[in-house]
């Protein structure tokens, strides 16, 4: 669907949904990798990417602080609604 440029716009939390793609991707190449290279480059990588994606979360302000917050919107962005069975 083509959106005019000058009408598009970014949802308001699709760069921490970004930072979430961003870590499982890097993960999924990093373990590919021969294991020689496991301390030369995938490892850090892997923690650079999951610094990202905490950092992210910590400066959102409208990310949920309480656990009861937490596994409401944990539920959201792993795509299970409130009426899906765990």
């Amino acid at each position: 669907m083509s959106v005019i440029k000058s009408k598009r716009s970014v949802s308001q939390m699709e760069f921490l949904h970004k930072a979430r793609e961003l870590e499982i991707y890097t993960i999924k190449k990093c373990i590919n990798f021969p294991k020689r290279y496991t301390f030369h480059f995938t490892q850090f990588l892997t923690e650079s990417s999951v610094r990202i994606y905490e950092n992210v979360k910590k400066q959102t302000p409208s990310f949920p602080r309480t656990s009861t917050k937490r596994r409401c919107v944990g539920t959201i962005f792993s795509g299970r609604g409130a009426n899906s069975k765990a």
